[in-house]
């Protein structure tokens, strides 16, 4: 392996670790910077997939399948939110102020400031679904999900699954006190 190769993968390996941006994307102007996969993020998103219905891939009808299941599908934009974000800075919390706006106060005699906040998560997966068009959507998600790592994650797992049945049964004696 060259030291350049080394360096690179080194890098993409802490870069990963502390979630900074590898990406950026544009929404509505607006860039977004875009972390890194890891394996919290991949499963943030499992959880949200969970909550989406089930549609029949395989209908005569898609436009009758898509209008029946439209409604219920708000959690793509939340996909989108988190593939974007990572894991990391979806579960710090973050909010993000919507609205801001002065009001009287009769109690003090003056105006005052008054902000609205929403969850960093909700804001952005609701302005992915208001700004972006399905082909953009489409395009982020593939190109979000085959950067994940499914396919490396669905090894671990698999591998670890396989070791869990390899594990040594407990044994029992039988009456006549054979083993």
């Amino acid at each position: 392996m060259q030291q350049s190769e080394k360096d690179t993968i080194e890098r993409r390996v802490v870069n990963a670790i502390l979630e900074r941006p590898t990406d950026v994307i544009e929404i509505d102007g607006e860039k977004y910077p875009i972390a890194p996969p890891t394996v919290a993020t991949l499963m943030l998103v499992s959880e949200l997939i969970a909550e989406m219905p089930m549609t029949d891939g395989n209908s005569d009808n898609v436009l009758i399948e898509v209008l029946a299941t439209a409604k219920d599908m708000a959690v793509i934009g939340k996909i989108t939110a988190v593939l974007m974000l990572g894991a990391k800075r979806v579960l710090e919390g973050r909010e993000r102020v919507v609205k801001r706006e002065r009001r009287w106060s009769w109690r003090r005699w003056r105006y005052e400031e008054y902000e609205e906040r929403e969850p960093e998560i909700e804001w952005l997966g609701r302005r992915v679904l208001e700004e972006v068009s399905p082909g953009v959507l489409m395009k982020v998600l593939t190109k979000r999900l085959m950067v994940l790592g499914v396919t490396d994650f669905f090894g671990i797992t698999t591998s670890l699954s396989g070791a869990n049945q390899l594990r040594r049964t407990r044994e029992v004696e039988t009456q006549s006190g054979a083993r």
